[in-house]
């Protein structure tokens, strides 16, 4: 009988893919380990794979389901200026925001944004604890 298995890092808690196995646990862990030795696996309901993430508490690896992330902009577009700026807040402290091919760690809740080039922007947030969430950006 196949299960249902999550497979995560227990450097950043990130949840690296979740597939079935026929094999045992046990098994299972070992081949995931010998591929990367902090990596680990835990059960789940196939249901709940796409939005569970693991969260170290006391310790122990606990599974959870991950959050809507209720950031949003102080406005949709921005003047193409280079002094005018919007503002994505709240955003979980810290994260990591995606701005184009660009890596920004948010240490206080909330991002700045300006810019003197017209055109759109992407803008992703993908922490654990939170289900992916995008915007485009308008600069004009």
């Amino acid at each position: 009988m196949s299960s249902f298995f999550l497979t995560f890092d227990t450097e950043t808690s990130r949840v690296i893919s979740y597939q079935s196995s026929v094999d045992s646990e046990a098994d299972l862990r070992g081949m995931i380990q010998a591929h990367n030795p902090t990596w680990d696996i835990s059960p789940v309901e196939e249901d709940d794979a796409l939005t569970a993430y693991m969260i170290q508490v006391d310790g122990v690896w606990q599974q959870r389901q991950k959050h809507e992330l209720i950031a949003s902009w102080s406005a949709e577009s921005v003047a193409a200026d280079g002094a005018s700026e919007i503002v994505l807040s709240p955003l979980p402290i810290p994260c990591t925001v995606y701005l184009d091919n660009d890596v920004v760690v948010v240490e206080d809740g909330s991002l700045e944004f300006a810019t003197e080039a017209v055109g759109f922007y992407r803008v992703m947030v993908n922490e654990p604890a939170y289900l992916l969430k995008e915007w485009t950006i308008n600069a004009v």
